[in-house]
């Protein structure tokens, strides 16, 4: 589902671009609609898999007829209903990720350091790709058009302001589970500098070149270009947490596996006492 996020805010902010007058972004937003197809098809199997025991079943054929239902439309769209449609769809695929984290009982677990990784991959950096999503599709769309309304200077000013509210709740989590877990902090540090680092020249450049530039003179597959590096350094954190916590829960399967085992021995060295 992480790749269908990030896959499919691409397609927000090309179509943004496309869609402000930019016809260069028309062949990449093909094949980025290639590659939405190939995430589906890894999620049906999935979905074929676990659906069923985790009750995503219905949520994902609707994602998928909405999917297919904008991908009909999109060309035809203004470029106000098309961020709209991807943001709602966007939105839906994020609950199912918290779907299925409540299902599988990742939600309520009860180790500090499994339960904020978990909180971080299902909740905040999800969020804080979208909001940077978000920026990127508002920005390509203004640089393609070569203006920025008033009101679209606020929304942006809002979406920039909330990328570092965004980035403190990654933070919070990554501190909170390495507290528990001092090896974390070394493994995801240098990613979080990154991401850090890249986040706040982006911010930067939203200012100086939309939010309070007289003219805008960026070109559009320069500044999404910029913003989907922002965005790679996101899920590329995300990558280097998600073995991470895969790693913990199976050492609490094994355990649990280990005592399973210890309990059955001794019951049956007590059934062989007893006859």
């Amino acid at each position: 589902l992480k790749d269908l996020v990030a896959n499919t805010q691409q397609h927000r902010g090309m179509m943004a671009a496309l869609l402000g007058g930019d016809a260069s972004f028309a062949s990449k937003v093909e094949e980025k609609r290639k590659q939405i197809e190939d995430v589906s098809k890894l999620l049906d199997e999935a979905d074929s898999r676990y659906g069923q025991a985790l009750g995503t079943s219905d949520k994902w054929k609707s994602l998928k007829s909405e999917w297919q239902d904008l991908r009909g439309k999109a060309n035809g769209l203004t470029p106000k209903d098309s961020f709209a449609a991807h943001t709602v769809l966007i939105g839906k695929i994020i609950d199912l990720m918290t779907t299925v984290s409540e299902s599988s009982n990742l939600t309520l677990d009860p180790d500090v350091d499994t339960y904020y990784i978990g909180d971080v991959l299902v909740s905040r950096l999800p969020a804080l790709s979208e909001t940077l999503g978000q920026s990127r599709a508002l920005g390509s769309a203004a640089a393609a058009h070569g203006t920025v309304t008033a009101n679209e200077r606020v929304h942006l000013a809002v979406l920039q302001d909330g990328l570092q509210g965004s980035f403190m709740a990654v933070q919070h989590d990554i501190e909170m589970a390495a507290s528990e877990n001092t090896a974390l902090k070394k493994i995801v540090g240098g990613d979080m500098e990154h991401v850090q680092g890249s986040l706040i020249a982006f911010v930067g450049m939203m200012g100086s070149e939309l939010i309070n530039a007289e003219k805008i003179t960026i070109a559009p597959k320069d500044y999404f270009g910029q913003a989907t590096a922002v965005i790679g350094q996101v899920f590329k954190l995300y990558d280097t947490l998600e073995p991470e916590l895969h790693s913990l829960l199976q050492a609490r399967i094994d355990k649990f596996k280990m005592k399973r085992l210890l309990y059955l021995s001794f019951v049956s060295i007590m059934l062989v006492l007893a006859i």
